[in-house]
């Protein structure tokens, strides 16, 4: 058996959260977010930019994880 078939919403669901949290999220921490870090005072750049990253991340899972909550109901 080659493993679990997955539905097609369930494929579609898991390519959102692919291209949300891997794609789009680091794109936004690199160019949104790690200039205000900067401009706040985090120093060196690449560690603004990597926290950048993290918290774009992380606005990102709370996202997702908001609209399935509310989704059930």
């Amino acid at each position: 058996m080659l493993g679990p078939r997955f539905e097609k919403r369930m494929w579609l669901a898991m390519m959102i959260v692919f291209a949300g949290v891997v794609l789009v999220a680091p794109m936004i921490g690199c160019f949104a977010f790690s200039p205000l870090l900067v401009a706040g005072g985090i120093q060196p750049y690449p560690l603004a930019a990597a926290l950048g990253c993290m918290l774009a991340e992380a606005i990102t899972v709370i996202a997702l994880v908001f609209l399935v909550l509310r989704s059930k109901k």
